[in-house]
């Protein structure tokens, strides 16, 4: 209903999922060997970071991977780890789930990438994936 009202906000939307996609894709393709990845539609406001490689079990990619969402809140950025049920028969690869709102200001974007990317830097020196 709040789309029927303003028509404005799906624009708003649009725009601010493009632009957080090119700023993430851009931002982590810049960081040498990066552990992360990101997985989306460049049109969809939700997308998951993941593991660019597992470290062999699913506990130990959710550790790094909580690793990244403790160390983004403490730098002010907000992100949750994505769960599932492990009695489900095909569970997604572990991720963090991303959301972006209409509400975003490409500032506040920009500056969620950057912290973003200074935390998987940081975690990423200390990572040692499965062979």
């Amino acid at each position: 209903q709040l789309a029927c009202r303003d028509p404005s906000i799906v624009q708003r939307l649009s725009v601010n999922c493009e632009l957080a996609h090119k700023e993430i894709q851009d931002t982590l393709n810049k960081i040498p060997g990066c552990i992360v990845k990101v997985e989306t539609a460049p049109c969809s406001p939700l997308f998951h970071i993941r593991l660019v490689r597992s470290t062999g079990t699913r506990v130990g990619d959710e550790e790094i991977l909580q690793k990244i969402v403790d160390m983004a809140a403490e730098k002010g950025l907000l992100l949750t780890r994505a769960k599932y049920n492990h009695r489900d028969k095909l569970v997604p690869s572990a991720s963090i789930r991303v959301s972006v709102s209409a509400g975003h200001t490409p500032q506040e974007i920009k500056s969620a990438v950057k912290t973003l990317a200074g935390v998987v830097q940081a975690v990423g020196k200390d990572f040692t994936p499965a062979l």
